[in-house]
């Protein structure tokens, strides 16, 4: 009877959760901003559910090391988002998913989305014959001047909004462990 609540109360939770990400998604599209009232309180929630899960564990005498699992993706997030090779909203969000998925299914899985997607957008903005040597000019100006990554201002004006992207995935992934396939 325990365990029926319990899977009753993680489907409610995935269900907030999908709900959560549709909002942050649509917000995105719309604004290209993922806003700090959105993905702080995620950022506490997440964190608030894996302290109680790890002191939980440690008091059953279960590892704990698993539970945080999540740790190095966070820094490996941070590390993006210092680098500017990723907006604050997108980071925040990508921390709010790590944060309930610290798998590397959910990785490949958000890779797979956003390099697909991506890579369409790509081809769509860029497959016109005029506009292709526009995109291997400016790829060719980067590498001698040696500007990997976007400024902030091209970022702003030429960049595509992809914490939509980062939600998508992550309802995806809600839909996959809804049904036990991962």
């Amino acid at each position: 009877m325990q365990t029926d609540v319990l899977r009753e109360l993680e489907t409610v939770a995935l269900a907030v959760f999908a709900l959560y990400l549709a909002v942050a998604g649509a917000w995105d599209l719309k604004t290209r901003r993922v806003p700090n009232f959105l993905t702080l309180p995620g950022i506490g929630v997440v964190l608030i559910w894996r302290t109680i899960r790890l002191v939980w564990m440690a008091h059953a005498g279960l590892p704990v090391l698993p539970e945080l699992a999540f740790v190095p993706y966070w820094a490996g997030v941070w590390m993006l988002w210092t680098g500017r090779m990723m907006g604050g909203g997108d980071a925040k969000l990508l921390m709010i998913l790590f944060g309930v998925f610290p798998t590397l299914q959910f990785l490949f899985l958000l890779l797979a989305v956003t390099g697909l997607t991506m890579a369409l957008v790509l081809l769509w903005r860029y497959g016109r014959r005029r506009r292709i040597g526009l995109f291997i000019s400016s790829l060719l100006f980067r590498l001698v001047h040696r500007r990997w990554f976007p400024t902030e201002a091209e970022l702003s004006s030429e960049g595509e909004p992809t914490a939509f992207l980062f939600a998508g995935a992550g309802m995806i992934m809600i839909v996959l462990s809804s049904l036990s396939l991962v």
